[in-house]
């Protein structure tokens, strides 16, 4: 009976240490977010987009990214960033790129930053 009590215990712990940390996993894959270029693959669609809309692609400047979505199968990216109009002027822009299984489905029109 001791023996049966102590092994219960024990998968009780573990079940509850792999749910902790099914949970903590599942939560990252749901947002991500950071400064610079972001370091997913999908940004190379993303870049491609950009480059075509801003005006001097040489000055274009990531600022800021985030992830939100299950990884690799429907995930959305914002990207804030930053280039040089034909002025020269600074001009800072927000959009959205949404994913569904690694292709792009949808984007948003820039817009200023929130």
């Amino acid at each position: 009976m001791r023996k049966l009590s102590s092994l219960l215990t024990w998968c009780c712990t573990a079940s509850l240490a792999l749910a902790v940390m099914l949970g903590c996993s599942s939560y990252a894959d749901r947002q991500d977010r950071g400064s610079g270029k972001c370091p997913y693959p999908e940004m190379e669609s993303i870049e491609k987009e950009l480059q075509a809309f801003v005006a001097r692609p040489d000055t274009l400047e990531y600022l800021e990214w985030t992830r939100t979505g299950e990884r690799g199968k429907s995930e959305t990216f914002t990207i804030i960033y930053r280039f040089r109009g034909d002025d020269g002027q600074p001009i800072t822009r927000q959009q959205s790129f949404r994913f569904e299984n690694g292709q792009l489905v949808e984007k948003t029109s820039p817009s200023d930053p929130a």
